[in-house]
């Protein structure tokens, strides 16, 4: 927005973060389509990751938090996580887990109903009515460490999401 030709000078200082979040609110909408069908996927990967304290960056920082619309009629949830917990290349070793809340009520709902595959953790849980029409919260959390975080400012590895909502 401020250096809209990209040669590095800043052409319009007036913009502030203010102003970048209006045209962000104004870009966004909502949209409904009807669909028939009795099961609806979403995937994403983890958005940023970064070991973030500049010259001393060995503590990892992570906001991947995602937000999924719950439809009328969801009996259940499928979800797959997959982390790269170890990463000899860049010195990179965590234990990072998947929360979910599916009522937005601030529980966790995913608490003890993971099972481990390889690098990739599975969670089938039941929906309860009361979550219909809601959005469920996914949220990575733990932690995470570099040996090179004192030289360089890497990213962590990014976390795989596939989520699937099924009604019978």
């Amino acid at each position: 927005m401020r250096d809209q030709d990209g040669n590095g000078i800043v052409d319009h200082p007036e913009y502030t973060v203010w102003d970048a979040w209006e045209i962000y609110e104004n870009m966004m909408g909502e949209k409904t389509i009807s669909l028939d069908t009795d099961r609806v996927r979403h995937s994403w990967k983890g958005d940023w990751n970064h070991f973030n304290n500049g010259a001393t960056g060995a503590v990892y920082y992570t906001e991947d938090s995602h937000y999924v619309w719950i439809p009328n009629g969801t009996e259940r949830l499928e979800a797959m996580f997959t982390a790269t917990e170890f990463e000899l290349d860049s010195g990179q070793v965590g234990s990072v887990q998947l929360e979910i809340d599916l009522a937005e009520d601030g529980s966790n709902d995913a608490q003890g109903q993971g099972s481990r595959v390889a690098d990739s953790w599975y969670y089938d849980l039941d929906v309860d009515s009361s979550a219909w029409g809601q959005w469920a919260h996914f949220d990575v959390t733990g932690q995470a460490a570099t040996l090179f975080g004192f030289i360089e400012d890497p990213e962590f590895l990014n976390q795989e999401f596939h989520i699937l909502l099924m009604s019978f």
